[in-house]
């Protein structure tokens, strides 16, 4: 993400400090969700797992409570899922209203993102 050229790498150079899942998160958006069928990286996007609810951190807070509550893996999922959503209010819809070429609101939403 940070080696490609024009306004797109240029802005993912710029916020490189925000670390490199950040900038990778970003970048799989745009690749999986903008470019999609066309990305040089469709291949390789198109083998990673699609289907939502994959890990606990992803199902809904009631169904994590009810099947691991009392476990450490129930609070791992809780403060994942925390992280996440701080995460994206972080960026968003910050970004998208200042980058729009690069942040198209239609495609960085909390679903594509997490």
């Amino acid at each position: 993400a940070l080696d490609d050229p024009g306004q797109r790498g240029e802005t993912y150079r710029t916020f490189a400090a925000l670390g490199e899942d950040t900038i990778a998160a970003l970048w799989l958006v745009f690749e999986k969700f903008g470019e999609g069928a066309t990305s040089k990286w469709a291949p390789l996007l198109n083998a990673l797992p699609s289907v939502p609810g994959l890990t606990p951190a992803s199902w809904p807070v009631a169904a994590t409570a009810a099947l691991l509550g009392g476990t450490p893996v129930c609070g791992d999922a809780h403060a994942a899922r925390e992280k996440l959503a701080r995460q994206y209010a972080a960026l968003f819809p910050a970004l998208s209203e200042h980058y729009p070429e690069v942040f198209p609101a239609n495609l960085y939403t909390y679903e594509n993102f997490v």
